[in-house]
């Protein structure tokens, strides 16, 4: 006995249990790991859209398939894709590329063993980062999700790149509307953006020009506020 996806699941409180001799996925084998990933994030998302019909292994217009499809009558539709590891980056922009121009919103989970890196994104994770601004790892045995953002600070001293995560019990989250997982961690990353931004009255580009005046010994062309500036960032380090 193993589980069997449903395809469409309105008011259920769980995965049904079937023989897969039955049942017409029976040729796809997925790993305890994804199954009980998936069977966490039904959970969320009966959780988050009690109401709504939720499809599972989505089949798509184009011919791809989503975990997880809530239709909506009344918004956008939000498609949910897991899987444990990455895919192709041809095959991700088909996806993403899709997804827009349907007017579908979609969220991209994964595994938690591909966020390897504490300091700074993969280029996958940028993909998916720049798709739904920000990137979420599920860890389906602990049954936690880790989201993370990256900022590019031009003139922050010695790091351009700074990273907040956080993590989260799965049962705490809940989707909402515009595919985020947790409205708190979206706010620190707003306000941690803003920390991190140039200051009212600071343009990029005239820093830039100063910092190459200043540094080929010509900072007298510099006016005062930006000399000043460049002095307490200590930009020259």
């Amino acid at each position: 006995m193993r589980y069997c996806l449903n395809r469409k699941i309105k008011n259920a409180t769980h995965f049904s249990i079937n023989d897969l001799t039955g049942c017409e996925y029976s040729a796809n084998r997925e790993s305890e790991e994804a199954l009980k990933g998936k069977r966490l994030l039904y959970h969320l998302l009966r959780t988050s859209f009690p109401e709504e019909e939720l499809y599972t292994r989505y089949k798509l217009k184009n011919g791809l398939y989503c975990s997880f499809f809530l239709p909506f009558t009344d918004g956008k539709p939000i498609a949910v894709e897991f899987r444990l590891y990455n895919t192709g980056i041809d095959e991700f922009y088909i996806r993403d590329q899709y997804y827009r121009e349907e007017g579908i919103t979609p969220v991209y989970i994964v595994g938690h063993r591909v966020d390897k890196n504490d300091r700074q994104l993969s280029w996958y994770q940028n993909l998916i980062q720049k798709s739904m601004g920000y990137c979420a790892f599920l860890d389906a045995v602990q049954e936690k999700m880790f989201l993370k953002k990256s900022f590019y600070n031009r003139f922050e001293g010695k790091g351009r790149v700074r990273l907040l995560w956080k993590d989260y019990p799965v049962k705490e989250l809940l989707l909402n509307r515009n595919g985020i997982l947790s409205e708190e961690f979206m706010e620190e990353c707003s306000k941690a953006e803003k920390a991190f931004a140039l200051p009212e009255g600071i343009r990029e580009d005239i820093l830039e020009n100063a910092l190459r005046l200043v540094k080929e010994g010509q900072g007298h062309l510099v006016s005062e506020k930006y000399r000043n500036f460049i002095r307490e960032r200590k930009l020259l380090r």
